[in-house]
C-alpha cells in the first residue's frame, strides 16, 4: 500500500478544533502506520483531531483504533456548551468528524467515565 503523505492527513485533521498540534499529529500518524499487531487505543479523543491522525495511519497498517473518552470536556480541551449554557457532549462532533473523513470503519468510539 502507498502511504499517503502526512500533508494530506493534516489538511483534513487541521479542520478539527483541538489543542493537538501538527507535530503531535504527525508523530501519531507515523506511529499508527507502523503498527503490525493488535489494535491502537487512544484515551482522550475530544472531537477527534488526534484520533483522525491515528485513524489515517491505522488504515495504512490495517488496524483498528479504539478511542475512549467521556466526551464531557475538561480544563485542558475545554467544554462544548449547549444553547442553555450547560456542558454538552463532544460525542456528536467526534462522530461527525470520523464520518466526514470516512474513518468510522477504522475508529470505534467507546464512551466511558
Amino acid at each position: 500500500m502507498i502511504i499517503p503523505p502526512f500533508s494530506h492527513v493534516w489538511r483534513q485533521a487541521s479542520r478539527i478544533d483541538s489543542a493537538v498540534t501538527q507535530a503531535e499529529c504527525e508523530v501519531l500518524y507515523n506511529l499508527a502506520c507502523q503498527v503490525r499487531y493488535g489494535c491502537i487505543v487512544e484515551i482522550g479523543s475530544y472531537t477527534g483531531r488526534s484520533t483522525a491522525a491515528l485513524g489515517f495511519g491505522a488504515r495504512v497498517s490495517n488496524r483498528l483504533v479504539y478511542a475512549i473518552d467521556h466526551h464531557q470536556g475538561d480544563e485542558h480541551s475545554g467544554h462544548l456548551y449547549n444553547p442553555d449554557g450547560s456542558i454538552g457532549s463532544s460525542l456528536a462532533a467526534f462522530e461527525n468528524n470520523m464520518r466526514a473523513f470516512q474513518l468510522n470503519g477504522t475508529v470505534r468510539a467507546i464512551v466511558a467515565d
